[in-house]
Order: C-alpha cells, then structure tokens, then sequence
C-alpha cells in the first residue's frame, strides 16, 4: 500500500500507518532506519517520546523520499515538538504552505490533456519509466517498495519515477495502490524520440544477452535474398507484431517482457 504523506500532519499518526503498511516487524523496520532501539519507536508512537531531527531524515531516507517529502516530514516533527502555541502555529502554516504547494504541483499537471515535448522527453530518457508504468498491474508491484524489488532499482529512484508518472497521470494510486493510469503515450515513427526509446530496450537486450537466460529468445541472422522477397519477409514480421499485440491486449498481468525486432537492408 502506497500512503500519501501529504494527507497527514501528526507525524506520529502516520508512522502508524507506516507500520502497519510494512507489515510484519513494521515498528523494528522503522527502529532500524532510524538507527535506534524498537522500544523507543513504541515510545514514540504511544506519545511519550519524539524522533529527533536526525532519526526522522534517517527514516526519509529509508522510505526513498525525495528532498520534498523530506523536508515535509521534519516539518511535521517540528510541529509535534512546538512548546508554544504560537511556534506550534507557525509550523502548522509552513506545513499548510508545502501541502499545498504539492497540491498545486498536481493539478497543473493533471490539467495536461497530453504529454507535452518535455514530459516526453523524460519518459523516454530511460527505460525504467516505461517499465514501471506497465509493470504496476503486476501482483506484487502495486507499491513502490515492489517494484523496487522487483526491478532492483533504488527505492528513491522509484518513489522519482512514481512522482513523475502520477503526475501526468500515466500511474494513480486507488485506495493506497498503483494502478495505470487515465493518460496514454505513444511515439511516432518521426518522433526526434524514436531513436532514444529503441536505444534504451536495445541496450537492454544486449544485458538481456548477457544473463544468458535459457527461457529468453535472442536471434540474429545476415542473409541475401531479393528485393521481391525482402518485402514479403517484413510483411510476416510486421503480421507478427500485430498477432502479439492482439494477444497482449486481453493478457494477464503477470511478468514485464520486451520484444524488439530489427530487419534493415545492411550497407
């Protein structure tokens, strides 16, 4: 389950959530984090203690939050640690100031009826966004500790991911899971982006080779055969992208794969 930090402003009532999300040892993932003793988060989390600015980074860190969250999270703890109403107040505006900022942030965004060029150009600057947008249907990659498993990336290059994506709504989350989103993306053959997105699953295949997977299919073949012949053996490949695409369209989402196919006349 993926919980919005933007929706709390007791820091402590969402270190419950937290916990309870990670599941079983939930308390002594986020002690762990912390680098602290499991005991003192209990103490923390039943109002007889608080985090200390240090711990409560160390935790932001942990959750692979960007400068933002963290900076939202500690902000929070220094709320709960206010001794005067009116330091209290200050820290309840700052944190209404950041909530609402990210809230902006969203709605522009989500205004967008289509990528812009810029957008774009990020989505197709690496392979990991458009793996993580079709893999989030994936069971077991609904979250982004998931899909950081997953594809062992980096839990904050992920929750970065995740930001984008949901942002232009290619991802949502639904009752605290990632599914795909309302928005569609598609590149033209003249896209100047065209050569970046075959760059990027090209290089993965040749890791792909690499791994030497005896389940994985690698075939690459030189021939000379006629110009007459030539266009009949695009039209079979090109028959078979659309008999895959037809059986992808009504597939079960279980696993990522790439498919990529090459026949060009060699000069």
């Amino acid at each position: 389950m993926k919980i919005d930090i933007y929706q709390f402003i007791d820091y402590k009532a969402y270190l419950i959530e937290l916990a309870t999300v990670l599941g079983k040892g939930g308390k002594s993932k986020i002690a762990e984090a912390a680098e602290c003793q499991s005991g003192y988060i209990s103490q923390v989390l039943n109002d007889n203690a608080h985090l200390s600015l240090e711990q409560t980074e160390k935790i932001g860190s942990f959750l692979g939050f960007d400068e933002l969250k963290i900076d939202y999270l500690l902000a929070m703890v220094l709320y709960a640690k206010a001794g005067t109403n009116s330091l209290r107040k200050f820290y309840q505006k700052d944190l209404e100031t950041k909530k609402e900022a990210h809230s902006e942030l969203k709605t522009k965004f989500k205004s967008k009826k289509k990528l812009s060029v810029e957008d774009q150009a990020i989505f197709y600057s690496s392979w990991q966004y458009g793996a993580v947008h079709v893999s989030v249907s994936i069971p077991g990659c609904e979250t982004p500790q998931g899909l950081s498993k997953f594809f062992n990336i980096d839990l904050k290059r992920v929750n970065e991911i995740l930001e984008f994506l949901e942002n232009v709504q290619l991802v949502e989350t639904v009752n605290g899971m990632l599914k795909v989103g309302s928005s569609h993306i598609h590149l033209s053959s003249d896209s100047p982006l065209i050569s970046k997105f075959h760059t990027n699953w090209r290089l993965q295949a040749v890791q792909a080779l690499n791994a030497k997977n005896p389940k994985n299919l690698h075939y690459s073949s030189i021939m000379s055969c006629s110009e007459a012949d030539s266009k009949k053996i695009k039209e079979v490949m090109t028959k078979a992208i659309e008999d895959i695409r037809k059986i992808i369209k009504d597939s079960k989402d279980e696993k990522c794969f790439s498919y990529a196919m090459d026949f060009f006349a060699v000069t």
